[in-house]
């Protein structure tokens, strides 16, 4: 299954560097294990749904959308960069769906850039990249590229490894 990991870095303010190191001094872990271990305590509550039945991230989507969209799944992570550890969120899936239409979209890069900068400025952590991991599945509409002898298809200014279903490809 296809997934957008979302990079983050340190903290981006001093009073969020005081609260890691008060989180790593009460704990007695390094300052780079309390840096993933308050990111990942924080990200696990933004990923419950709230009595809308919403969580942060779809709340994000409503504000730039002006729709109610649904994200497949969420989870949290880390990943290695020269060295050191490093928290990331992954998106699972490349589609949101609409909750009022149940018309399903393509999580575009604005998207993508918009969580990760709205959750840089309310929680006070570096966001640094994303990263589309694994094959999207085209839809009939979708045209196909060969690139390289591998299929793509084109998405919001980006050419993506896609999987073609044999009802697409038997046509």
């Amino acid at each position: 299954m296809p997934r957008i990991d979302l990079l983050f870095g340190n903290p981006t303010t001093e009073e969020q560097w005081e609260i890691i190191e008060n989180f790593s001094y009460s704990r007695n872990i390094s300052i780079e294990s309390a840096i993933i271990q308050s990111f990942q305590d924080l990200t696990r509550k933004l990923i419950k749904r709230d009595t809308d039945k919403e969580n942060y991230f779809e709340l994000i989507l409503i504000i730039l959308t002006g729709s109610v969209m649904r994200l497949q799944r969420i989870s949290v992570g880390i990943y290695k960069h020269r060295g050191f550890v490093y928290p990331k969120i992954s998106i699972h899936g490349h589609l949101i769906t609409d909750t009022l239409t149940n018309k399903q979209e393509f999580i575009t890069d604005k998207m993508i850039e918009f969580i990760g900068c709205e959750f840089e400025d309310d929680f006070k952590f570096e966001f640094c990249e994303y990263k589309r991991i694994g094959k999207i599945t085209a839809n009939k509409e979708d045209v196909i590229y060969d690139l390289g002898g591998k299929s793509h298809i084109y998405h919001s200014g980006n050419f993506l490894k896609a999987n073609i279903p044999k009802k697409i490809s038997n046509k």
